[in-house]
């Protein structure tokens, strides 16, 4: 038994979980860009996720379910699908336990070694890490207890043998292992093997705002990513090899909109934006394939400031911790029950495209800027 440090209680997995189909994509398009690969490459795989979930999952029910369809497909497009199904349900299952910033556990964990797919933040002063493993199966073929022995043997084999290591100064404290058991129709579950305690821990309601630098760096890597800024993307990750930002003389446009008074901020590559009754379209001829899109990723203006912030530090320190404002709970409860829009704690939002507010102007040189 590994032991963790006591200045907070970690999680505990709830019995069930709530989320709507905006939710759903959102979590599985982050996990999809959650990756060093191309922008281009990236964008593609979120479009790919987009038109899966749209054709495979059963937005009709109450319960969670997919579709008869998928009984149909091939091994190579359902082992695909189930993927990213179960992928994006785990880190639903993580977030509403509190762990909401996350990165790629090959870019975190340089020791060699089967890695886990993700490694979570709860974002506590003296939090360590947790790991996950996300397995997912979808229709008939398989049975419900070849898909325990299968979380079981992914929690064994690349959870249980990184847990009380280190990654960039902090614990690897805490282990998960997460399946989704999806058959066709309204008929789904989720399978959890989690690191045990002597003595459960107490569950906590809402985590902390205070993610460590390096983690933060790749967790808004991916979230700028989806927002249409790949060059602040790029340079996120190029800052998280403890590089100078200097160095890159890249820039973007934002643009500000708004979701009940809030500020959010959305890129110039990520389809089009409405500004007044006129759309503005995106300059990537490659993007035209979204020009009917109805919603987009943003992010959180605050938060994006507080980023783009540390983004311009001279040096990064492994230990240190990135201070972010908080979303108001009940703003982040209200949408989650309307369903219209989706806003997670670290800021990400995907939302119905509306008119531009403003615009912003960001530079490697000058920051965050708005543009008079």
């Amino acid at each position: 038994m590994h032991l963790r440090e006591a200045s907070y209680q970690l999680p505990r997995p709830g019995s069930s979980l709530s989320f709507n189909p905006n939710r759903l994509y959102a979590s599985v398009a982050r996990c999809n860009v959650l990756s060093n690969a191309s922008g281009r490459v990236l964008f593609a795989q979120e479009l790919a996720a987009k038109a899966a979930l749209e054709d495979f999952v059963d937005d009709g029910g109450i319960n969670f379910g997919v579709t008869d369809d998928v009984n149909d497909l091939g091994d190579a497009k359902l082992t695909s699908i189930a993927h990213d199904i179960g992928a994006g349900i785990a880190n639903l299952y993580m977030d509403d336990m509190g762990y909401h910033w996350v990165a790629n556990g090959k870019e975190l964990l340089k020791s060699a070694g089967k890695k886990p797919d993700y490694v979570y933040d709860l974002g506590y002063v003296g939090s360590g890490y947790a790991l996950m493993e996300a397995k997912g199966s979808v229709g008939k073929s398989v049975k419900k207890s070849d898909m325990l022995a299968r979380v079981k043997k992914a929690y064994d084999k690349q959870v249980e043998p990184w847990l009380g290591s280190t990654a960039n100064f902090r614990l690897l404290q805490q282990g998960y292992a997460i399946g989704t058991w999806a058959r066709s129709g309204n008929d789904a579950e989720i399978i959890v093997h989690e690191t045990e305690w002597p003595v459960a821990p107490a569950a906590v309601s809402v985590s902390g705002a205070s993610p460590s630098l390096p983690l933060a760096f790749l967790n808004y890597a991916a979230v700028f990513q989806l927002v249409g800024a790949p060059n602040i993307s790029s340079a996120l990750r190029h800052v998280s090899l403890r590089r100078s930002v200097v160095d890159l003389l890249s820039q973007e446009r934002l643009y500000e909109i708004r979701l009940g008074g809030r500020p959010f901020l959305r890129g110039r590559n990520s389809s089009y934006v409405w500004y007044g009754r006129s759309p503005v379209p995106s300059h990537d001829p490659f993007l035209a394939i979204e020009s009917k899109k109805r919603y987009a990723f943003a992010i959180d203006l605050e938060i994006a400031k507080e980023v783009l912030s540390a983004l311009r530090r001279p040096s990064v320190s492994l230990e240190e911790r990135l201070e972010l404002p908080q979303i108001p709970w009940d703003l982040l409860r209200a949408l989650r029950e309307e369903g219209r829009a989706a806003l997670f704690a670290d800021g990400l939002a995907y939302l119905p495209s509306s008119k531009i507010v403003g615009r912003w102007q960001w530079g490697t040189l000058a920051g965050l800027t708005r543009e008079k």
